[in-house]
């Protein structure tokens, strides 16, 4: 049997696992989800020119999740960021901008602590893109850039509030703009998801 065989069948072996997932997942927080999120970061910057500088930015926006496994999600995203300009030390600045920047991702997340009265603890990350249209402050000047993005979690389910979670997340970002030779954010984020099908289960 040659390599490529092998690793087939060993995904195949691995497939009943997957589709009985949804069993370690609480019924009040499976299948379709609603949700708002918001966050800082602090962004880094450094042209072909100059040196690297911190920006201060946030984002907030809003997401659907539709369930492919119990623990496997794809998500739809809708933001806005700002990231504000840097300072002036050096004799230089970069400037700040802004604008909506939609995105796609999956999302993978496995129980870490259960209590059926009290608290469940989820962990998980979600790894996708982004299309980001920009608009430099105080100027008409528009522009296009994709990003990556990799978004570790805490995923909180307090079952006293029915099919609600709370998150937070340390999201990656790493972004591909043509005018700079690095542009990457580190950030923490919350976001509240809201499951409609969750009150069915708990019914």
């Amino acid at each position: 049997m040659t390599r490529k065989r092998a690793a087939l069948f060993g995904w195949l072996l691995l497939l009943p696992p997957l589709a009985a997932a949804p069993l370690s997942l609480d019924p009040a927080i499976r299948g379709f989800a609603l949700g708002l999120r918001s966050g800082g970061a602090v962004a880094l910057t450094e042209s072909p020119l100059f040196p690297m500088k911190a920006q201060a930015a946030w984002q907030a926006g809003a997401m659907s999740e539709f369930a492919l496994f119990g623990f496997i999600a794809l998500g739809i995203s809708l933001d806005y960021h700002y990231t504000a300009a840097s300072d002036l030390a050096g004799g230089f600045l970069y400037r700040g901008h802004g604008g909506f920047c939609p995105g796609l991702y999956l999302s993978v997340k496995a129980p870490l602590i259960r209590s059926a009265k009290r608290m469940a603890l989820y962990g998980g990350a979600a790894v996708g893109g982004s299309a980001n249209f920009d608009r430099y402050s105080l100027t008409e000047l528009y522009f296009f850039y994709p990003s990556l993005f990799l978004e570790p979690f805490l995923e909180f389910h307090f079952p006293r509030l029915g099919p609600n979670t709370f998150c937070l997340s340390a999201p990656l970002r790493l972004d591909f703009r043509r005018d700079l030779e690095r542009s990457l954010a580190i950030g923490l984020a919350v976001s509240w998801r809201y499951h409609p099908a969750g009150r069915k289960a708990q019914a």
